[in-house]
């Protein structure tokens, strides 16, 4: 409970510094941070650990009384489907140069999606020149769109 706690604690700050200024938490940023800043994150810890201490003696009178049931292990099926296809997706978006899928991973903290799109090349699943080509021709597809709709 307490690390997670200060996990949220950190991520909630990173946010924050994140939306106000497009950088992440370094050890840097953490020698420049006011007292004032640490005090909130304070705040955030123990509230964040108040909700998770209130949620567990929840989910542990909820599950106590509970028939024992195969809802975990659904869960955990899903959680990893959804981290499999994320870096499938991210791993597609840099092999076929889309922009959107591969730009947006800046903005999550701790995200390190697969990278191998010259594997996919050897393999033969990509081809780089025609996926460089339609990468370019969808980028001037949506300024000519951009275009008509300033006119």
């Amino acid at each position: 409970m307490v690390l997670g706690s200060v996990v949220l604690s950190l991520l909630v700050l990173d946010s924050l510094l994140f939306a106000e200024s497009r950088f992440h938490l370094g050890i840097l940023i953490f020698t420049l941070l006011e007292p004032v800043t640490w005090a909130f994150v304070a705040l955030y810890f123990l509230v964040a650990l108040a909700i998770e201490a209130m949620l567990a003696a929840w989910v542990w009178l909820r599950t106590a009384s509970l028939a024992r049931r195969w809802i975990g292990r659904y869960i955990a099926l899903a959680l990893a489907v959804c981290f499999v296809s994320s870096h499938l997706i991210h791993l597609w978006g840099e092999a076929h140069f889309d922009v959107s899928v591969t730009s947006f991973t800046r903005y999550l903290p701790f995200f390190a999606p697969l990278r191998d799109s010259p594997r996919l090349v050897k393999l033969g699943l990509v081809h780089p020149d025609r996926a460089r080509l339609e990468s370019m021709a969808s980028a001037l597809a949506g300024r000519y769109e951009m275009s008509r709709f300033y006119r």
